[in-house]
């Protein structure tokens, strides 16, 4: 091997693997690749609480921290009884969607642009203001020009109508 003291071998006995990307365990502090890397995979007897398993309650879209050594559904359970909240869930999994009609675009933050005239959020496709029929750009361009001309300030544009 060219790099010998970047070999470093799986410390599970029944794997051995050489490995140059090894991962050390926060509790044990022992060496273990990529398959044998979490508490689980090597039986940590040191994990205690770190090992933490999280189910998402499909009612609410809350996270229910599961108790270890406990069924997934007792906690569930006492997890629907106590603090379920079914209106979250419609807050936190419907997004918002471009309001220009025909459009379904949902709104993510990449995708999302407010309009600096009438400050509705719509999606990249109907950002520019005729686009989304925006009332106050309309407004602003109704006062004496017609509505084919640019404004003054922006040379870029009025050099690319030229063209």
């Amino acid at each position: 091997m060219e790099f010998p003291e970047l070999e470093i071998h799986c410390t599970r006995e029944d794997c051995q693997q050489v490995d140059f990307l090894p991962f050390e365990c926060d509790c044990c502090k022992q060496i273990f690749c990529l398959e044998h890397r979490t508490y689980r995979a090597h039986n940590c007897p040191n994990s205690g609480d770190k090992d933490c398993q999280v189910l998402v309650c499909p009612l609410c879209a809350k996270g229910v921290k599961l108790v270890p050594g406990e069924d997934p559904n007792v906690t569930f359970e006492r997890h629907s009884r106590s603090d379920c909240d079914t209106s979250n869930y419609e807050r936190v999994m419907k997004k918002p969607r471009c309001p220009v009609d025909g459009c379904n675009e949902k709104l993510t933050f990449s995708n999302t642009v407010t309009c600096k005239d009438c400050q509705k959020k719509v999606c990249l496709k109907h950002r520019f203001p005729a686009d989304h029929k925006c009332g106050a750009a309309a407004n602003r361009n109704s006062g004496g020009k017609p509505s084919g001309t640019r404004q003054p300030g922006n040379r870029f544009l009025a050099n690319f109508d030229k063209r």
